[in-house]
């Protein structure tokens, strides 16, 4: 995928959660679409390249959401680099799988982010556990589709990546 592609992406979820949070619209604030966006690029690429655009859109979700900068970095940054590497041991073709990746990487990234916002002494609204499974399941829900609707923009090249032939050319 092209730079500017990337871009767009970034841009894109960023300006819809941005709308979401702005305009109190629940199921645009319950879909972290940049955690979908993160896992497709951690199926469709390497460790490194998932992690650093999980940390580039984890710091735009920081921004949008007004807390401080690098928390969901960190943790988006650390779910693209799990999912990557997951996605070498796992079958992730199937929706079944993917809302399976989806409901785990939306799981362990709140986590993340609780842990981060406890250590630096951030107060939490009782609600925050509730929030956080509704969060994980309208994720892993209305994520399998828009990952489907990622594979079909995805570009011949990118889908030729993930092809079931032999690493070195063997059949």
């Amino acid at each position: 995928m092209s730079l500017f592609r990337i871009f767009l992406i970034i841009l894109g979820t960023t300006v819809i959660q941005a709308i979401g949070w702005i305009w109190n619209l629940y199921p645009l604030t319950y879909l972290d679409l940049p955690l979908v966006v993160t896992v497709y690029f951690s199926i469709m690429g390497r460790r490194v390249h998932s992690a650093l655009l999980g940390s580039l859109l984890g710091l735009m979700q920081d921004a949008v959401q007004g807390l401080p900068l690098g928390v969901h970095g960190f943790a988006m940054t650390l779910t693209g680099y799990v999912m990557a590497g997951l996605s070498k041991k796992l079958v992730v073709e199937r929706q079944g799988t993917q809302w399976l990746v989806l409901l785990l990487a939306s799981l362990g990234n709140s986590l993340v982010v609780f842990l981060i916002l406890f250590l630096i002494g951030r107060r939490f609204f009782p609600t925050y556990l509730a929030q956080t499974a509704v969060q994980a399941l309208v994720t892993s829900v209305l994520g399998v589709f828009v990952l489907r609707f990622l594979y079909r923009q995805a570009s011949p090249l990118t889908k030729r990546l993930k092809s079931t032939a032999g690493r070195f050319g063997g059949d």
